[in-house]
């Protein structure tokens, strides 16, 4: 049926109801036709499948198609139940919750042009993701080393896709690891961090970090240490305050500790 035409499917249909189910079966085929030749590109992608940010970046024949959502109160992208280090078997459940579903449909539609189509999270730490995401223009890197931009702050978190499909670029393709309009003046992640390894755009030490300790020895119950991006949207006082409470802090996130 899909074969045939919508005249030869009117001229030998005379009944109604087989006459709407060809044409249907022709928009749907339509459809899919379209979708398999889309002219790919960041925002498509974002509007179609509803990211809240999208870059690209090439390398030589294939393309990095970076998606990121924000993490929040509502949409908790960094719960996850247990995991392993060296055996690479984290069980983020956040993320298959919420930004997996996501992906999986962006996925049935990348692999109808390329097969090869095929996804990288972020903590598989098989790519420099933050750094990706400065080269695709999708923020800056903070004094937190996070990803920031207006709207996210720190928020968000990423998924890569790496594609063989034609897709044009985003941002300057450069990583650029310097100060930023956004941070020059601002040091409440650094004055919050109850562990005190950050400095400069850099983290000083990441196995003293307190959200990579809790991914190697995760307690039931325990909220994953967020401060150094809650400090994009606090002001001087809270950090400050944080910094007074940083035993008290450290025992609610590391009760080892």
């Amino acid at each position: 049926m899909d074969q045939i035409n919508e005249a030869e499917c009117l001229a030998i249909s005379p009944h109604n109801k087989i006459r709407e189910l060809c044409v249907a079966k022709k928009r749907v085929s339509t459809r899919k036709s379209k979708r398999q030749n889309m002219d790919w590109s960041a925002e498509l992608i974002r509007k179609t499948y509803g990211f809240d940010a999208v870059g690209v970046v090439r390398e030589e024949d294939n393309a990095l198609i970076l998606l990121g959502i924000e993490s929040g109160q509502h949409r908790n992208l960094d719960e996850f139940i247990s995991g392993h280090e060296e055996l690479e078997n984290w069980c983020f459940s956040g993320i298959k919750k919420h930004f997996s579903p996501m992906v999986d449909k962006l996925l049935g539609d990348l692999e109808k042009t390329d097969p090869s189509a095929r996804p990288v999270p972020a903590y598989s730490g098989k790519l420099p993701v933050k750094e990706l995401a400065v080269m695709a223009g999708i923020g800056v890197q903070g004094r937190n080393t996070l990803v920031i931009n207006d709207r996210s702050r720190g928020c968000l978190r990423f998924i890569i896709v790496t594609t063989s499909i034609e897709i044009s670029p985003t941002g300057t393709g450069l990583y650029e690891k310097h100060k930023n309009h956004k941070c020059d003046q601002c040091r409440f992640c650094e004055i919050a961090c109850p562990a005190q390894v950050l400095d400069e755009y850099r983290l000083l030490n990441q196995n003293q970090c307190i959200a990579h300790r809790q991914l190697t020895n995760r307690k039931p119950d325990v909220e994953r240490c967020n401060i150094c991006w809650k400090a994009c949207s606090k002001d001087i006082e809270w950090a400050e305050a944080m910094r007074r409470n940083k035993d008290k802090l450290l025992r609610n996130f590391l009760p080892e500790y």
